[in-house]
């Protein structure tokens, strides 16, 4: 019985191995009947995505699709969308800079806010310095609210920071085909470059009973220029 049980453990650990060698989308698939996640069943005979629930517990209905397949419609989707000759450039670089104007003009407005809030706190600890120097009656209260104040003020300098890293950049029609050709040269690479488009482009992908593959897109690229150039070098 030991030897048997041992020799089921390295089945399933050879099975384990092999799944992350092929699985492209592991990760980004789940079962778009029940919401649970998919994984990656390799065997001898067969390759495929199968609802974890239905793997598990049985208690659903069966749900599955080949991982040739999947991976195929998915890689498809991605190209179509990025393929250089069929992109008007110079119109989608209109349109992503008019919403980073919009963006931009949010964000500029809060930390303006912001700053004039640090500019009041500011004010009060050189207040509470002065009052210090002075050596006012309440000087023992002033030096305990100080570094609840300096905090206040450690707080506000991050959230100005984070705001500032937001602001969305003006990108030109040449970058952004430059960008779609380095996608497209990542779809012909290996299997980690493969799987490092879908996770900058892909949030999700819903396979449903019916056979119906949906693709549920990414928040958009942003700022990934260093991803796609490390990405290229390998």
């Amino acid at each position: 019985m030991f030897e048997e049980v041992q020799k089921c453990l390295q089945t399933k650990q050879k099975l384990v191995l092999n799944d992350k060698r092929i699985s492209l989308l592991s990760g980004f698939i789940y079962c778009g009947d029940c919401g649970s996640k998919m994984y990656a069943n390799a065997s001898a005979r067969t390759h495929t995505y199968v609802c974890g629930r239905y793997g598990s517990y049985r208690d659903v209905v069966y749900t599955g699709v080949g991982m040739r397949k999947a991976n195929r419609f998915v890689l498809g989707y991605i190209r179509e969308r990025h393929m250089p000759e069929k992109r008007d450039y110079k119109a989608l670089a209109e349109r992503i800079n008019a919403e980073a104007y919009e963006r931009n003009k949010l964000i500029e407005a809060r930390i303006q806010s912001l700053g004039a809030e640090m500019d009041k706190l500011k004010q009060r600890l050189e207040n509470a310095k002065n009052a210090i120097l002075d050596n006012t009656p309440l000087k023992d209260e002033i030096l305990e609210d100080i570094p609840a104040l300096r905090q206040q003020k450690s707080e506000l300098q991050e959230k100005i920071e984070r705001l500032k890293q937001q602001r969305s950049k003006i990108v030109s029609a040449e970058y952004l085909r430059k960008r779609d050709m380095r996608i497209i040269q990542g779809l012909e690479g290996n299997l980690e470059a493969k799987r490092k488009i879908v996770r900058l482009l892909i949030k999700r992908v819903l396979v449903y009973r019916s056979g119906y593959i949906e693709v549920v897109p990414g928040k958009g690229l942003g700022n990934i220029e260093e991803s796609f150039t490390e990405l290229v070098q390998k």
